[in-house]
Formats: structure tokens, C-alpha cells, sequence
């Protein structure tokens, strides 16, 4: 381990790191493992999409996590008879993607996969509401297939061993405009304790910001500076060449452009404070005005900068303004659709058919998911705290991993392990890492964010107010959505509903001006049932004040 190891590369004896996990019980006082209860999951009834209150990093998946964090040494483990040839912390997509490569690329053996959670996919989670008879669908995680950029040959190459022509099941299954041809439109909500007084207004983005406003309770000031934002081509750097321009927006947030340059009033700057939430899960404190000049954000139009990132952009806004990003496409579960396409994939038998559109209502046998005599094994709540080579680094041809599963610590061995585990935890694990490898692994950062899915008896009061869509940039969830409109014809049982009355609603939790790092989304409150997600994407009378 005191060698470079390249990102996504893993050999014999080697180690591999990727993106998240971790969890269980707490590191103390974990007692051997003889005469240990049956797993949660092998038990009648186990169904974690269909689990309510909080599902992202729910009680269980991280107290070991920080007690190893905090420095609580590992219990001693009660070594297990099984060996394996790859044993896979996490059993996310990077996870999950990882056991498909292995296996694809001819190697024979057998897999474990160990991951935190009680249910299998990272931050490509299912939920499942129960409501009148019938179940509706719902992402708990990302919401869409989405790169910054095109796919590579790699990626693309996994979605059409799996089915999945994005362009083409795009076409087939989405249904983007069908809240507009209802007459339902975006909207601005400004609550009372921020602004004023609570009131709605619609039309967001489809009028002028002018006529948008006409009402808000914002100054007329505020209402005047935004109007301009809007519509300006002013320079606002005159003076400067368009290198340096850039140069100088890399060093300030979208809060400073605003502030110091367009010189917009306080009110019209709380208005603005949002609006990266959807995409960072930041405030505009806290991403530079170069990102957002980037993605067509207003403002810039009078600068006149000619098209092309540079190497002062983050990569995420680098890759959409030069590409415009890869193709999209939205499930009813989000992309927990592709990690149940590999699941069953990886070990048949866990669901019934056999393409893209019918996985979605596919119900699942978690009890099939860690078979004994399975060449895949996928284990869930546990939470790996240690992993280590046996014997010398450098010569060793096997890796010892140690996890916590029911109060209970054991130990597996295998040929090869991939850490397709949250980054930052993978010092924790492997201390025998290089303190430079180790430093930079820690210095990786996630912005808090709480995203909920509602379950709605009706939708009467989005129709009402012929909205579909709010942004709120005072209240708690700045961002609440009806779910996407998706049609699976031919798949979809009766029971199972795939388009409203079901919402989203987010709210990032960073504090001002810390690093932004992760993707969001939005959501509502008339509601029945609620998930939260704690990670890294809308009712209507009170409009989500919280």
C-alpha cells in the first residue's frame, strides 16, 4: 500500500476506493458471533422500500462509523469458514457495478458484497407508498440518469448490457410536459418570516421577472434589481479582457457578484440565496460566480465572455457548459431502477423478469439476496470497520475484512476487496494507507441535506392552484416538486401507481459559504406518509412553510 494506486483500479492483494457506506452497531463491547440470531433480511416480510420516517442514514447504518471515528479500536471478530474472491464494501451502483465487471470480465469465484444499510443501492434507493389500495413509486436518492458530460464508452456499455437505451425508453416512458398541458406552472413562495408576509406567486420562468413580482413582498427596490438581473447587459467588469473576467469570478461566489457588482438590494439577495440549492445543495454564498456564469445563470450577459470552461471551473460545471451533459432519463424509483437491474442481474432469482421496464415493478426477495451456495452474496447492516492485508503489503495474496452485523463482529477473507465506500471513512479502515493518501481521502466533504418523499391522498390543492412546482428560498425545504410523470405501458400493474399524488421536498442543511459538493432535489406537505433522507433532486395552501 505505498504505491500509487489508480482511482478504480484494483488488483490481486490491492485495495480499491470509490464513493459510500458504513454502519451497524457500536464498536464496543461486539460479542463473538456463535449462536447469532437469523439476519433481518432473511426473515419473512423484510421490505425496506417500503419503510417510512428516516431512510438516507437511518439509526443503525452509522454509529459504528463514528465510533471508529472517534477512536474506538475494532472488537475482536470471530473469523467465518466462507472465502471469497472479492469482497465488495458497499453495495451502492459503484458496488454493484463493480461485482458486474468482475464476473463479466470471465473470473470465476464467489462474491460478497457487505454494506450498512438495510437495503441495497446507496444513493439510488427505492421507496414504496401504500396508499388506497395501491403502491406508488418514488426515488429515494438520485432522481435521474445524468452526467455532467456524455457517458463513456464504459458506462454506456453497462446501460445496454442492463437495457437501457436512455434516448430511446426517454421517448417512451417520460411524460415532461404533462403538468404544463394541465395548466399547472412553476412558483415562487416568500414566507412571512423572512420577507414579510406568506404569499404565492406563479408563473416562475415563464413570464417576465417583472410581472412575476408585480405582488411579492419585496421592496420596490428588490423587485427593480431583480427585474434587471434578469434582462441586464451591463458589464459589470469593464475594464477587464475576458481572461480576466473569468479569472476574477473563480475567485468570488454568485453572492459576491451579486452583491458587490450588480449591487442588488438585501431582499432581492434572500430571494437569490437558493437557488443552487437544486443543483449543489449550497447556497449562491458558497459557489463561485464562474460556475454559475457557466450554467446560464443571470448576470453575465453584459460581460460578453465567449463560450469555453477553464481550468478555474469546478468539473461539474465544466462538463454541462461544454456539452450540455448526457442524455437523461427518469424512473418512477429513480435510479434505484439500475440498481435493481443489477442485483438481479447478479443473483438471479431475487425478482421476476427479465428487461428494464418490468425490474421496476418487480418485487424483490431480499431472503434470496445471501444464499450460502450463491456465487454472488449481497449482506446488508453491516458495517465493515476494518480492512487489512494478511501479512507483508507487498507480498500479500489475501485481505482480511472485519464487520459488524447485529451486535455480533466477524471476519471474511478474500483474493481481492473494493472499497465502494464513502471516501472519506476509508482511512478509518485501512490505517495502513500513506499519510498522503489518507489526507486527501479526509479532506472530501458532503453537504448535509434532508430530502423527503410525501405520500398524497390527492393533489386537489396543486390543482387548485394550478401549481406543480415551488421554490421557497426562506422555508425550511427551499424546493418542492410534484413526482415526475412516467408511463410504463404494458408493465405497470394497477396496483402500482407511478405518477402523482406523490412529491418531493429537500432542504440542504450547509451552513454559509462551506464547500458545495452535492446534488439535490425538491419537494410538498398535504400529505399521509413521509420519508426523510439525510444525504448528497410540492402541496400547496401553506406551500411547504415549514
Amino acid at each position: 500500500m505505498d504505491r500509487f494506486i489508480a482511482r478504480r483500479d484494483f488488483l490481486q492483494g490491492t485495495l480499491y476506493a470509490a464513493a459510500s457506506t458504513l454502519s451497524g452497531p457500536l464498536l464496543a463491547g461486539v460479542a463473538g458471533a456463535a449462536g447469532a440470531p437469523t439476519p433481518g433480511q432473511d426473515l419473512a416480510g423484510y421490505y425496506p422500500p417500503s419503510l417510512t420516517g428516516l431512510r438516507g442514514s437511518h439509526p443503525g447504518s452509522f454509529e459504528a462509523a463514528h465510533a471508529l471515528r472517534d477512536g474506538a479500536a475494532p472488537a475482536a471478530a470471530v473469523p467465518e469458514a466462507d472465502s471469497y474472491d472479492l469482497v465488495i464494501v458497499g453495495a451502492g451502483l459503484s458496488g454493484l457495478s463493480a461485482a458486474h465487471f468482475y464476473r463479466s470480465a470471465a473470473r470465476p469465484g464467489r462474491i460478497l458484497i457487505l454494506d450498512n444499510h438495510d437495503d441495497f443501492g446507496g444513493h439510488a434507493k427505492r421507496n414504496e407508498f401504500a396508499l388506497h389500495g395501491e403502491v406508488q413509486l418514488v426515488n429515494g436518492g438520485t432522481l435521474d440518469i445524468d452526467s455532467p458530460r456524455p457517458y463513456s464508452a464504459v458506462a454506456t456499455g453497462l446501460l445496454r448490457e442492463l437495457g437501457v437505451d436512455v434516448p430511446q425508453l426517454s421517448r417512451k416512458v417520460e411524460r415532461r410536459h404533462y403538468y404544463e398541458k394541465l395548466g399547472m406552472r412553476r412558483a415562487a413562495f416568500f414566507d412571512a418570516q423572512t420577507f414579510g408576509a406568506d404569499k404565492l406567486v406563479t408563473g416562475l420562468g415563464e413570464v417576465p421577472m417583472r410581472t412575476l413580482l408585480r405582488d411579492a413582498p419585496l421592496t420596490a427596490q428588490a423587485r427593480e434589481d431583480l427585474a434587471r438581473l434578469e434582462d441586464t447587459h451591463t458589464d459589470y467588469l469593464a475594464g477587464l479582457t475576458a481572461a480576466q473576467k473569468k479569472a476574477h469570478l473563480a475567485t468570488i461566489s454568485y453572492l459576491s457578484f451579486l452583491r458587490e457588482h450588480v449591487k442588488l438590494a438585501p431582499d432581492a439577495l434572500a430571494y437569490c440565496q437558493t437557488l443552487t440549492h437544486g443543483e449543489w445543495g449550497v447556497g449562491i454564498d458558497a459557489v463561485s460566480a464562474l460556475d454559475l456564469w457557466g450554467y446560464g445563470f443571470p448576470g453575465f450577459k453584459g460581460l460578453r465572455l465567449p463560450r469555453g470552461a477553464t481550468p478555474l471551473m469546478s468539473p461539474t460545471a465544466a462538463g454541462y457548459h461544454e456539452t450540455g451533459g448526457s442524455a437523461r432519463l427518469h424512473f418512477p424509483d429513480g435510479n434505484a431502477t439500475l440498481a435493481r437491474l443489477l442485483v438481479r442481474r447478479l443473483i438471479p432469482g431475487v425478482a421476476t423478469g427479465t428487461t428494464a421496464e418490468d425490474v421496476v415493478t418487480a418485487r424483490f426477495d431480499y431472503a434470496r439476496l445471501d444464499r450460502p451456495d450463491a456465487p454472488v452474496r449481497l449482506r446488508l447492516n453491516s458495517t465493515v470497520v476494518r480492512v487489512r492485508h494478511v501479512g507483508d503489503p507487498a507480498s500479500a495474496r489475501e485481505v482480511e475484512v472485519t464487520y459488524l452485523r447485529a451486535g455480533r463482529a466477524g471476519s471474511v477473507r478474500a483474493r481481492h476487496c473494493v472499497l465502494a465506500c464513502w471516501n472519506m471513512m476509508i482511512p478509518y479502515l485501512c490505517p495502513e494507507l500513506p499519510a498522503a493518501q489518507r489526507t486527501a481521502l479526509h479532506s472530501l466533504v458532503k453537504a448535509p441535506l434532508v430530502y423527503a418523499n410525501v405520500g398524497l391522498r390527492h393533489w386537489r390543492s396543486f390543482k387548485s392552484l394550478a401549481v406543480r412546482e415551488v421554490y421557497a428560498p426562506g422555508s425550511y425545504f427551499s424546493n418542492l416538486y410534484l413526482n415526475p410523470k412516467v408511463t410504463l405501458a404494458g408493465t405497470v400493474p394497477a396496483a402500482i401507481r407511478t405518477s402523482p399524488p406523490s412529491c418531493a421536498w429537500n432542504a440542504p442543511r450547509a451552513s454559509r459559504g462551506c464547500p458545495s459538493t452535492i446534488r439535490t432535489r425538491p419537494g410538498a406537505p398535504s400529505c399521509s406518509r413521509r420519508r426523510s433522507q439525510p444525504s448528497r433532486r410540492r402541496s400547496a395552501n401553506s406551500c411547504c412553510a415549514p
